[in-house]
């Protein structure tokens, strides 16, 4: 990113939430991930303010300012945001590299968590979550358009209505990542299966209050194409541009959690960590294209 988050208004977040420590059988590689709980609104707020970060936030266009709920989602993620992150606007492009503070999980399980919390907790989504999106140096790149033709959106048209979304390893622009890659992990076979996701604006959202996370399935050995949709879920807007409740998603959310409490991952404890990762992920990176 052209400009850093701020490590002291890193450190003054977390410093009002509760760290959890690794498990003494966890990898040794991980320990570096300081992962921090608190009340979900708490979290929620904290959220926006460490991924506002000024020569960044006014960049990004106003529709996609906030912070979001992932409002169905069975991997035990609750919160997003797209915030922190480099807009195109020749080509509508958003990338946003995983960083602090841009994902929450659920630490412990909602009453209504999908599919019975299945994948939710500490030890479950929390973990494995944070641990495969961290490690992996994630980034999400969004390719917007204007028009939308799902039934999702009503086949509206008007400014950026609809993103088709891609994944990259370590911040690679250059190759997307097939994320049916976590149908073979999750079912422990060599399937072949491909993924296709996108970001559609529904009917009823005002500036970008409201979208369909899609998720779409395949087999390569069946089609290239991933024809089957599963897992999508709802992207909802619980605090607005300006870091104010957005009505009526804000209270859903804060009655949906209760007294679960968010985890985040909450920094990198100083910048001699901080550079140190740098320099560990930028050697693994040229190892990779060699």
């Amino acid at each position: 990113m052209p400009v850093q988050q701020p490590t002291a208004n890193l450190e003054a977040l977390n410093s009002q939430l509760t760290n959890v420590p690794w498990a003494a059988n966890d990898p040794k590689s991980l320990s570096w991930i300081r992962r921090s709980t608190g009340p979900a609104e708490q979290v929620m707020r904290q959220m926006y303010n460490a991924t506002k970060v000024p020569g960044v936030f006014e960049t990004i266009p106003e529709k996609l300012r906030g912070v979001y709920w992932m409002k169905g989602n069975a991997l035990g993620e609750e919160l997003a945001v797209l915030q922190y992150g480099q807009w195109d606007q020749d080509s509508k492009t958003l990338a946003v590299p995983f960083s602090p503070y841009m994902w929450s999980w659920a630490a412990g399980v909602p009453a209504d968590s999908p599919f019975n919390g299945m994948l939710y907790g500490i030890k479950k989504g929390a973990r494995s979550g944070m641990q495969g999106l961290v490690m992996t140096g994630m980034s999400l790149f969004f390719k917007f358009q204007d028009e939308c033709e799902s039934s999702y959106c009503g086949g509206d048209a008007g400014p950026l209505k609809e993103a088709y979304m891609q994944t990259g390893l370590f911040g690679n622009l250059q190759e997307a990542t097939d994320l049916g890659v976590m149908v073979d992990v999750i079912s422990g076979s060599e399937l072949g299966a491909t993924g296709a996701f996108t970001l559609q604006e529904m009917d009823g959202s005002v500036d970008g209050s409201r979208w369909k996370r899609t998720c779409h399935w395949g087999l390569k050995a069946l089609s290239p194409r991933a024809f089957l949709e599963g897992g999508s879920y709802d992207l909802l807007k619980v605090l607005d541009a300006n870091g104010q409740p957005n009505e009526p998603y804000y209270t859903e959310f804060v009655n949906y959690m209760g007294s679960v409490p968010l985890m985040v991952w909450s920094g990198w404890g100083s910048e001699e960590v901080k550079e140190g990762i740098r320099g560990q992920t930028l050697k693994a990176i040229s190892t990779m294209g060699a």
